[in-house]
């Protein structure tokens, strides 16, 4: 995945600003630096592109989505790192690489626990968040 989507949203949940930026820590590091204001949570999504007829939304294998979102909240990243292979994802239905974002802004917030992690297992989604200042344990 060349790019990542950003969507900046404030407490209320109000679009503040979206775009994109290479997928690299780096790059979304910058992006975020130059919103000219300090970020308090940085916010994942994950889905996946297994897409039934007349619904606009697909989920991936479940058992794989919540392996993932264990990963997350024990802050295992280096095993969740090396089992995102290629085969895998494709086993998954995660062909799409959205699980590579997650992986990028894990590298952005560091081994810290995320202080919000939701998982919607029946609509493919889950949504995690970390506190600015670090590891919310």
């Amino acid at each position: 995945m060349n790019e990542t989507a950003i969507c900046v949203v404030n407490e209320d949940g109000i679009l503040i600003r979206e775009g994109k930026a290479p997928s690299e820590p780096e790059a979304i590091s910058a992006w975020l630096a130059d919103l000219g204001f300090s970020v308090a949570k940085v916010g994942l999504e994950i889905g996946g592109p297994r897409v039934e007829v007349n619904k606009t939304f697909g989920v991936p294998d479940p058992a794989w989505a919540t392996w993932i979102l264990d990963k997350i909240r024990l802050c295992d990243h280096h095993t969740l790192i090396d089992q995102a292979t290629e085969k895998r994802m494709l086993k998954a239905g995660n062909v799409a690489g959205e699980l590579l974002n997650w992986i990028v802004a894990l590298g952005i917030v560091g081994p810290n626990r995320p202080a919000v992690l939701i998982d919607q297992p029946a609509l493919g989604n889950a949504f995690a968040a970390w506190d600015a200042e670090g590891d919310s344990s």
